[in-house]
């Protein structure tokens, strides 16, 4: 059963609900996502309000294609961290669009 878009959609609805600014992701989780989960995250990004995200984590490969996707995608703000605690920081802060 493909969750992505159950998933997706309360991130969005959280998002909207709480004003929140930023999204921190764990590239590390989503090694396990389907290609077509992928897919779906990244369009229901693209529509999210949130102005900046997050990106925890993850090897080599993950990290590229996350850059490579976000940057084909237009998103304006997106940065890596090896901690959460940074991660969570980053994203809560004012963006800088």
């Amino acid at each position: 059963m493909d969750i992505a878009p159950e998933f997706c959609d309360a991130i969005q609805s959280n998002a909207r609900e709480t004003h929140a600014n930023g999204l921190v992701l764990d590239l590390g989780s989503l090694s396990r996502a389907t290609p077509r989960a992928g897919l779906y995250a990244i369009k229901a990004l693209k529509a999210m309000s949130v102005g900046r995200i997050a990106l925890v984590g993850g090897n080599a490969f993950m990290r590229t294609f996350a850059r490579v996707t976000l940057s084909l995608g237009r998103f304006p703000e997106f940065a890596f961290f090896d901690s959460p605690e940074a991660a969570t920081s980053w994203a809560a802060a004012a963006s800088g669009r």
